[in-house]
């Protein structure tokens, strides 16, 4: 649509000098943007502690550990009449998590099957199951996919399987994996992985003592548990209250003993655990009780 209007500049010989100006006047709606965004995973911080059978081996078996990074990733895109004109994407670390895998391929089946311990942020299991003519590994070949299971609540794990491909390959070299086939079986096993990063540790403060004419013994107060990225508080029937990221904050859940979510708190919720043991949740004025 064409708007016309009309601008005074000035005089010329005692005549109005006028210009007609032509503009576009905007066409609302046919400008849209969108934008998504996901969860992934980035393990190339896995390393290769041991392997055997490779390359000419019937039977080959991989064992990796390291970190593995969280990543939140966003994509935009802006669209003029159905035609996409610009796209932009942005990738954020928002966690790590310590990880141990086992993979193995048999050359005479092609079955291959993945096994990672997750230890950390979200704790848990990942199992892949695949059909490949190659290793799947060491060389870029083609997968079938059979089975999949990912107790960790961490999506991004995921991505691999879609493709199919395994979480560990491109993480080790066939010259490498070689090195490491043919070590000698006594010379001596792989370094263990390091411990997971303590949850932190409530304590309850001694009773305070105020002499007012005679010694008197004050009631403790509840001590307020942390709540930071790894926290874990478990009761005694088997249900556990953990710290879990949600956007950038963190919130306490209540989760059962099959790592079922009970409960969502909100953000401001406050755990604390009482002098007699028993562990509270106060949401505002409500106090919820949830046992020792």
């Amino acid at each position: 649509m064409l708007r016309i209007s009309r601008v005074w500049v000035g005089s010329c010989a005692g005549r109005l000098l006028t210009i007609v100006a032509l503009t576009a006047a905007p066409a609302w709606g046919q400008f849209s943007g969108s934008s998504t965004n996901s969860d992934d995973a980035d393990c190339r911080g896995l390393k290769l502690v041991a392997a055997s059978g490779v390359p000419a081996g019937d039977a080959h078996s991989y064992k990796f550990q390291g970190v593995c990074k969280l990543l939140e990733v966003s994509n935009s895109s802006n669209q003029v009449f159905g035609v996409t004109t610009s796209t932009d994407s942005s990738t954020k670390t928002v966690g790590s998590v310590w990880v141990v895998a086992g993979a193995k391929w048999s050359a005479k089946t092609g079955e291959f099957a993945e096994k990672l311990q997750v230890q950390g942020q979200y704790p848990g299991e990942i199992k892949m199951s695949l059909k490949c003519a190659a290793d799947p590994v060491i060389t870029n070949g083609a997968c079938f996919p059979v089975a999949y299971s990912n107790t960790t609540g961490w999506d991004g794990f995921d991505h691999p399987y879609m493709v199919p491909r395994p979480i560990t390959r491109g993480k080790t070299t066939v010259a490498e994996a070689t090195a490491f086939s043919n070590k000698p079986k006594n010379a001596g096993s792989p370094t263990p992985p390091p411990p997971p990063p303590p949850a932190p540790v409530v304590t309850t403060p001694t009773p305070r003592r105020l002499a007012l004419g005679t010694t008197m013994a004050l009631r403790a107060a509840p001590v307020t548990i942390a709540l930071v990225a790894g926290a874990r508080v478990a009761l005694a029937d088997g249900r556990t209250l953990v710290a879990r990221p949600v956007g950038r904050t963190l919130e306490w859940v209540l989760v059962g003993a099959r790592n079922q979510t009970l409960r969502e708190f909100p953000p401001d919720a406050r755990a604390v655990r009482e002098p007699s043991g028993n562990v509270v949740v106060l949401v505002g004025r409500e106090s919820v009780p949830l046992g020792r």
